[in-house]
């Protein structure tokens, strides 16, 4: 992306390291690379392990940035694992008359791994297909299924994932409680 980005992507040795091996070196942590670093240290990365709780959420109002980062932490984890060993299922929420509609499918184009585009109609599908998946995975202890990274852009465009009104009901916001 042209302008304000979170990071020169050509700065991050590692992710360019990685991008230029011939093979794949798997790694038993990733890690998803959202910039490059502020100070002498090595580039900003998160490492996401294999369990319950491994997450990132950007927050900001730059959409530009938070789209550049998604996709750089997409590349990078896509970088470390070998073709059949990761999947990204990814919900964008970029307005369709955005300039900045269409990056997750050229992410797609650029990554070996299976990356899913789910469409608005079908994200309750989706999602129910990662929760039979992953009950599976509990119950299987199956340690050499794919990674599979979930990539949600723009939250606040996903109806479908909000809780409705009665998981709330339990709360109460009255001051004499």
């Amino acid at each position: 992306f042209e302008g304000n980005a979170p990071a020169d992507v050509t700065r991050n040795y590692v992710l360019s390291g990685l991008l230029d091996a011939k093979a794949v070196k798997p790694t038993s942590t990733p890690l998803a690379f959202l910039g490059e670093p502020v100070a002498i240290k090595a580039p900003t990365g998160i490492p996401m392990r294999r369990q319950s709780g491994a997450n990132i959420l950007i927050i900001g109002q730059q959409d530009e940035l938070a789209l550049a980062m998604l996709n750089m932490a997409v590349i990078s984890l896509a970088a470390q694992h070998q073709k059949a060993k990761a999947k990204f299922v990814a919900l964008d929420g970029t307005p369709a008359d955005s300039y900045l509609a269409g990056a997750f499918a050229k992410v797609k184009e650029a990554v070996p791994q299976e990356v899913d585009l789910v469409d608005f109609r079908a994200i309750p599908d989706a999602i129910n297909q990662l929760a039979v998946e992953m009950q599976r995975r509990i119950d299987v202890d199956d340690p050499a299924a794919p990674e599979i990274y979930l990539v949600i852009y723009g939250l606040q465009r996903f109806r479908a994932l909000r809780k409705g009104e009665e998981y709330f009901g339990s709360f109460s916001l009255r001051a004499d409680d």
